[in-house]
């Protein structure tokens, strides 16, 4: 893995070079990437044991500093603070500028920009950081919800779970298209959403998904397929499971913080 990783597993007891393997152990957006990081750990564990105890709990909203490269510094808008953000498996690494405008969305970018040999020495936080990162961290939000909002998940889903979402999405344009009496609409309506949010939990157990697979490969027609769905709900209590996952849920997918780093 070269020089600089060999002196990580020598010398990262600098709070922000931990910060740096924590992103790595966290972003799996590049195979590569998160190939090295797997490589980089199992070597971490095997030869510092204390070091990488210390690793795995790290808590989020983890800040720190590094001087900005001549480059970054001189480009038309420069970076001035690193974000990375994460709601359940959404995850958002970012560059922005002063203002808390957006300057680089690509994980390639934010990470380049913030590499650094774990010598390099930590950096003062400007006094502005908390407000630039709030401004950041309030287009994080935003941009979930709207991820949300057009039919996204908080949690990856299985290939079958992707079907039957797909399915019920199909459902309710057809319905809205059809039924011209509103109160049929809203009950078809509710009736969708409850079948969403049933097949929406994460993770079904094997039963569930073979379940799945079954029905995915009769390729049954709309309405076929919506009304075996909510037997095979009911069939294997998925409303009990949704109840079971709520609040845990809730709290594994609020929008967190992970990293920031200024750049100065």
């Amino acid at each position: 893995m070269g020089a600089p990783y060999n002196d990580l597993v020598r010398a990262g007891q600098r709070l922000h070079g931990l910060m740096r393997t924590l992103l790595f152990k966290r972003l799996e957006s590049s195979v590569e990437a998160f190939r090295q990081a797997e490589d980089l750990l199992r070597r971490i564990q095997r030869q510092q044991p204390e070091l990488f105890n210390r690793i795995m709990t790290l808590p989020t909203a983890i800040r720190s500093a590094k001087t900005a490269t001549p480059a970054d510094k001189s480009a038309p808008k420069p970076p001035a603070v690193f974000f990375f953000g994460q709601a359940g498996d959404f995850q958002r690494l970012w560059l922005a500028d002063g203002g808390g405008n957006i300057v680089a969305e690509d994980n390639h970018s934010s990470l380049t920009t913030i590499a650094c040999l774990p010598t390099e020495k930590r950096q003062q936080l400007p006094t502005s950081y908390n407000q630039l990162v709030a401004a950041v961290k309030t287009k994080f939000d935003q941009q979930y919800q709207e991820y949300l909002a057009t039919g996204g998940t908080p949690h990856r889903l299985s290939v079958s779970q992707r079907w039957v979402l797909d399915t019920i999405r199909e459902a309710y344009k057809q319905a809205t298209a059809l039924l011209t009496a509103p109160a049929d609409a809203k009950d078809a309506e509710t009736r969708l959403e409850r079948l969403r949010k049933l097949w929406s939990v994460t993770p079904l157990d094997a039963r569930m998904e073979f379940a799945l697979r079954g029905l995915r490969n009769q390729k049954p027609a709309l309405e076929d397929a919506i009304t075996c769905l909510e037997s095979l709900a009911f069939e294997h209590k998925l409303d009990v499971l949704v109840d079971r996952h709520a609040e845990v849920s809730k709290l594994a997918t609020d929008p967190l913080i992970i990293c920031t780093e200024a750049l100065v």
